[in-house]
C-alpha cells in the first residue's frame, strides 16, 4: 500500500510538518484536548532529539518546523505523536477507535527564505484562520517564547524580511 501523500526524506533537513484531523473536525476543541497534543509533542521533540524552531495547533491541525537529523526518525516521530496523541484524545472523549488523525504532509525546506517564510506562516496561522487577530493572542504556538526570547524588534524584521501574506502552504499560491 503506498503512503498518501509520499513522502521523500532526506537526512539533516529541516521539515515543514503540516497534519489535520480526520474530516478536518474540531476534536481539539478545548484548552485540555490542546493540552495533551502539546504535552505529547514537547516529550517526543526530546526522546528523537527533533530541533523545533517553530510551532502551532489549532483545533483541527498543526504545523511545525523540524530539523531531522536521521530522515527514518520522522515518520517514527509522526506516527508516535499521532498514535499517543490519538489514545489519549479518544480517552478524553471516551471514545474506542475514533480515527483522530489524517495523515500529514511535509515539505523539505529548500533555502533560508524558505525556512524563514515557514516559520512566519506557522506564526501567522492562528490569525490567518481568524482565531484571534494577533499571533500573540493565541497561546498554544511558539510563537511568545520566540517574541520572549528575541524580543520584538526581531520579530518584526523576520516578518517584514519574510511575508507569507501572498502564499498559503496548506493549498498553494492565492
Amino acid at each position: 500500500m503506498t503512503h498518501r501523500p509520499p513522502h521523500f526524506l532526506q537526512d539533516e533537513s529541516w521539515y515543514f510538518l503540516t497534519a489535520h484531523t480526520y474530516g478536518t473536525y474540531p476534536i481539539l476543541k478545548t484548552t485540555e484536548h490542546k493540552a495533551i497534543w502539546v504535552h505529547e509533542f514537547n516529550k517526543l521533540i526530546e526522546v528523537f532529539q527533533v530541533e523545533v524552531s517553530a510551532w502551532v495547533l489549532l483545533d483541527n491541525h498543526y504545523h511545525f518546523l523540524g530539523y531531522f537529523e536521521n530522515k527514518e526518525k520522522l515518520p517514527q516521530f509522526m506516527r508516535r505523536l499521532h498514535g499517543v496523541s490519538s489514545f489519549h484524545l479518544n480517552q478524553l472523549d471516551r471514545v474506542k477507535g475514533r480515527s483522530v488523525w489524517y495523515s500529514y504532509w511535509d515539505r523539505c525546506v529548500r533555502d533560508e527564505g524558505d525556512y524563514w517564510t515557514k516559520f512566519n506562516y506557522i506564526h501567522y496561522n492562528p490569525v490567518k484562520h481568524r482565531y484571534v487577530e494577533k499571533s500573540e493572542m493565541w497561546g498554544f504556538s511558539s510563537y511568545r517564547d520566540v517574541l520572549d526570547r528575541n524580543g520584538q524588534a526581531w520579530v518584526d524584521d523576520v516578518w517584514e524580511s519574510h511575508p507569507i501574506l501572498e502564499y498559503d502552504f496548506e493549498g498553494g499560491e492565492k
